[in-house]
């Protein structure tokens, strides 16, 4: 004989009693998309109050779009089941949420859908979590592509790359520097140490209390120095400090191939000014005179400058500013 329990059992109110136990969303939807039944987790996932009954609704209500919808249907309605499909939908108050869901199709004697319904579960959280981490590893990708890139173009420079904290111990240093330092140093031997030690002379120059201004004050400074090297010779350096977070970065060229250059001109310029012969140099492309010597102002009377700019052919036509017959 039966007992009372068993006569008043209902398989679908104890399903629905079960999964909002389990904080498992039901809901049993008609061919046309009208809601039949749901259970009390189905309001709370979607923010309705508990006591409200949505059965009449339309399940098109409940998703972000009719897009998302058609989509959904058109594989339940071909496959005739679906299995952990994650879509977005949304709560009565438009937030957008994620749902996990496995549905099926309901079938009467003859072979003809009749109905649908499934279970669902809120999976934003996970959701988000992965998309944080898949960003994140992205981020980290470009980091290190970036870094990657920055490494290459320090190493590959041929100009020193120094990167100190804010006390003046070395950071990092690329190859270039490195060179800087007797043969046979290794990177390793010189990062850590404070600039003192890597530059004995540089409280000496006032390098040390400049650096330490830049740090302070975050203004760049430039200078161009001499520094007699042992290995390469005297060197002429192009020197850069800036601040880089708490700490100074500095840039050095060497400059020694401009500065020898310089200096050649400046020779050959004072050579022509001393010269006794009258010198004077015409364009080609227009006979102008670009530059004459003293002593060819001299010659033709000239006053310094005066000349520079005009046709070559001054120089032999008979002005009064003609050199004098012998």
């Amino acid at each position: 004989m039966a007992s009372v329990s068993e006569e008043n059992y209902n398989p679908e109110e104890y399903l629905l009693d079960t999964l909002n136990d389990l904080d498992i969303g039901y809901v049993k939807v008609s061919n046309d998309g009208i809601i039949l039944n749901h259970n009390l987790t189905f309001n709370k996932i979607f923010g309705y109050n508990p006591e409200e009954s949505l059965i009449g609704t339309k399940t098109l209500d409940y998703w972000l779009n009719s897009e998302e919808s058609n989509k959904f249907r058109e594989i339940l309605f071909k496959n005739g089941i679906v299995k952990k499909y994650i879509a977005p939908v949304k709560k009565v108050d438009g937030e957008k949420i994620f749902l996990q869901m496995n549905f099926k199709l309901n079938k009467n004697s003859n072979g003809e859908v009749i109905s649908s319904e499934g279970v669902f579960v809120d999976v934003t959280e996970r959701i988000k979590t992965a998309s944080n981490i898949s960003d994140l590893k992205k981020k980290k990708k470009t980091l290190k592509e970036s870094d990657e890139r920055l490494k290459i173009f320090m190493e590959s420079a041929p100009n020193t790359f120094m990167l100190y904290d804010s006390d003046l111990n070395l950071i990092n240093i690329n190859k270039t520097g490195i060179k800087r330092f007797p043969v046979g140093t290794k990177k390793g031997e010189i990062v850590g140490k404070n600039i003192v030690e890597l530059s004995p002379d540089v409280k000496k120059k006032g390098r040390y209390d400049e650096y330490m201004e830049v740090i302070k004050t975050g203004k760049p400074f430039f200078v161009e120095e001499f520094i007699p090297h042992p290995k390469f010779g005297n060197l002429y350096i192009s020197l850069t400090a800036f601040k880089v977070l708490n700490g100074l970065g500095i840039i050095a060229r060497d400059i020694t191939e401009r500065k020898k250059k310089e200096a050649e001109l400046r020779l050959h310029s004072k050579m022509m000014e001393n010269m006794t012969e009258g010198v004077n140099l015409i364009r080609a492309s227009d006979l102008l005179i670009v530059y004459a010597n003293p002593r060819f102002e001299e010659m033709f009377s000239y006053d310094p400058g005066e000349i520079i700019g005009k046709h070559a052919s001054i120089i032999n036509a008979p002005t009064e500013k003609s050199p004098p017959s012998p």
